[in-house]
């Protein structure tokens, strides 16, 4: 049925993708280039008139996934720069991740949320 709306279960990869991009902070426009995908077609996903398909659902939930670990790692700051920038970062964490400098930026920014806390306190 062309227009029709389809019933999207909670758990399915369209409201799973919704909940992490809000999480995060990236919107869908900046997910969209990101995922190397026309913002229309991501709306259309999202509204239910084109669900993703299954390796669909799956490239776009792992980029999310890799996109929430690196939000995680660089908090307090937020990801949601520049797609290039992103980009350029998310690389380097995808390859690099385990390695020294991530190490040390991942518990120079603990140090640092610590201090804020204490600020707050």
């Amino acid at each position: 049925m062309r227009g029709a709306t389809l019933a999207m279960t909670s758990f399915s990869a369209e409201n799973v993708l919704r909940q992490r991009l809000v999480t995060i902070g990236v919107t869908a426009d900046l997910f969209a280039v990101l995922a190397d995908m026309s913002q229309s077609r991501l709306s259309r996903a999202m509204r239910g008139l084109q669900p993703f398909s299954g390796e669909e659902s799956h490239r776009y939930l792992k980029l999310s996934e890799d996109l929430q670990q690196l939000a995680n790692t660089i908090q307090p700051f937020s990801i949601a720069l520049d797609p290039n920038t992103i980009q350029r970062l998310l690389d380097d964490f995808r390859a690099h991740k385990d390695q020294e400098h991530w190490q040390q930026l991942e518990s120079a920014l603990t140090v640092l949320r610590g201090r804020v806390a204490k600020e707050e306190e």
